[in-house]
């Protein structure tokens, strides 16, 4: 029987292909690069979850190498089961780099994003959770997990947001919207104690979060939980 990992997230950008068959926690997560152009990706707990070939750009990849390295998936994209790494490598070069197509999932994100927030109705929202909902589930990326939290939160969904901004932090814990967002959940629930908890979080990452200091706002959320009567 085939020990083949069902991909769970496949993405080509600049010349590298990334390949993982589980959510990558950056926390208890790091990369193992054998070659410049080569890098297993690994958790803690779950050992090898995936690589990365690099410079496909520059020309095909090394096959000689390639075939050594032993990681069979099982990758829809490309129709390919018990695939080894030079099987995707090769499919992957043909299909992104000779062809010239794009990336599905930086293409699905990138229009999800440009559909999002421009109207506010019920059925825009709903629409809105189900595009990050396939961007996750279909695509395996990981900020259609963060991004279904914040639109269950606008949909009244709080238990549903907290699961799942829980669920997106397992894996991203320094992010500092998230915990931001979460207090927010929490909040709508009556739980003040975990509220404060990750906004104050959410003020400490607040400027190392990619988003420049006090991005979120987090800092004048905190202190108006616990005086109520100011602003």
């Amino acid at each position: 029987m085939s020990k083949a990992k069902l991909v769970r997230f496949l993405d080509y950008d600049q010349g590298s292909l990334l390949v993982l068959t589980e959510d990558f926690n950056i926390e208890s997560g790091w990369t193992e690069r054998l070659r410049p152009d080569f890098s297993w990706w690994r958790l803690e707990d779950k050992g090898t979850v995936g690589y990365s070939v690099d410079g496909l750009e520059d020309g095909p990849p090394d096959l000689e190498f390639m075939k050594s390295c032993h990681f069979p998936v099982i990758a829809p994209q490309f129709r390919l089961f018990d695939a080894n790494v030079a099987d995707l490598a090769v499919a992957a070069y043909s299909y992104f780099v000779e062809q010239g197509h794009e990336s599905h999932v930086a293409s699905y994100y990138d229009r999800s994003i440009d559909l999002s927030g421009k109207t506010r109705s019920v059925d825009d929202l709903i629409r809105e959770l189900e595009r990050w909902t396939v961007l996750y589930h279909l695509y395996g990326h990981l900020d259609g997990l963060f991004w279904m939290g914040v639109t269950a939160i606008s949909l009244g969904m709080n238990e549903e947001a907290v699961f799942w901004l829980e669920r997106f932090l397992d894996c991203r814990g320094d992010h500092a919207w998230a915990h931001c967002h979460l207090g927010s959940a929490h909040l709508n629930l009556g739980n003040r104690q975990e509220t404060r908890l990750h906004w104050e979080i959410a003020v400490c990452l607040d400027g190392r979060d990619g988003c420049g200091a006090g991005s979120t706002g987090a800092a004048e959320l905190l202190a108006n939980l616990e005086n109520p009567g100011m602003s």
